[in-house]
């Protein structure tokens, strides 16, 4: 019997657009089924109607981050409980309030702008 191994695939959203190179270029390398980028939280929303099978998102975090926290919680109500890599700029770790607490969905974190 042959077993297929798949690695699943992972959507990166991000607006900036080196942040997205690279990142598809680091994933690339490890054998995901398919990786997808997005530019906006707006055009996620789009592709995830289209595309059901996200097995790991890459969600960049800006300013206040209302509508990354609102995308997360989405996305654990419609979906089975998709791990999101969270994408911080020095600026949204600084002013993320201390009375609020990171989506549950949230399983690490990267810095932005991404090093290569």
């Amino acid at each position: 019997m042959v077993v297929d191994k798949t690695s699943g695939a992972v959507l990166i959203v991000a607006t900036n657009r080196e942040d997205r190179r690279f990142l598809f270029e680091a994933l690339d390398t490890q054998e995901f089924d398919a990786i997808y980028t997005a530019k906006d939280i707006g055009q996620a929303r789009t592709f995830l109607v289209q595309e059901p099978q996200i097995d790991l998102i890459l969600l960049e975090f800006l300013g206040d981050a209302t509508d990354a926290v609102a995308f997360c919680n989405e996305l654990q109500h419609h979906r089975s409980k998709v791990p999101v890599i969270g994408i911080f700029d020095s600026d949204t770790a600084a002013i993320w309030p201390a009375h609020r607490s990171l989506p549950s969905a949230l399983v690490d974190r990267l810095s932005s702008p991404v090093d290569p």
